[in-house]
């Protein structure tokens, strides 16, 4: 490695892993319901499936591009990789 660059807040999140097992946690409760859709709204999704408590969104930082949520989040997408050295 020639250079790097240490962002001593920075994370590396499996975000599959991190995503089962959250789905896993709401799962547990007894009163989650997992919806795979694409949503360009927030706004009929309670017409759609009923009232609900909370949201997860996961989609990154495409979560800025939901009207409700625009300008609203810290999220900068980027482009990268990602290497794990061991």
């Amino acid at each position: 490695v020639a250079s790097a660059l240490l962002i001593e807040e920075g994370m590396v999140l499996d975000t599959r892993r991190y995503l089962n097992s959250l789905w896993r946690a709401c799962k547990a409760t007894g009163r989650a319901t997992l919806h795979r859709v694409r949503v360009e709204s927030l706004a009929g999704l309670e017409e759609e499936y009923g009232q609900y408590e909370a949201i997860i969104i996961a989609a990154g930082s495409s979560a800025n591009m939901l009207p409700e949520l625009q300008g609203r989040l810290p999220l900068t997408p980027c482009k990268g990789h990602v290497v794990h050295l061991r």
